[in-house]
């Protein structure tokens, strides 16, 4: 293996993952659990920004 450079790094709280860096790729290495949890996350967050685009939003005519 042509690893450059392996570190861990935390991307939030309880996830853990590591970069491997080559000369001509980057690969991030997450834990399964780590992953479904941000998932999680990314989830939630989609729903938040999409109820603030609905509060924010110009109101629509009555038709």
């Amino acid at each position: 293996m042509f690893l450059a450079e392996s570190m861990p790094y935390f991307a939030g709280e309880n996830i853990k993952m590591y970069k491997l860096k080559t000369s001509c790729m980057e690969l991030t290495i997450i834990e399964t659990n780590a992953y479904l949890e941000m998932r999680k996350q990314f989830s939630l967050l989609a729903v938040q920004l999409e109820d603030f685009r609905k509060k924010v939003a110009p109101p629509t005519p009555d038709k």
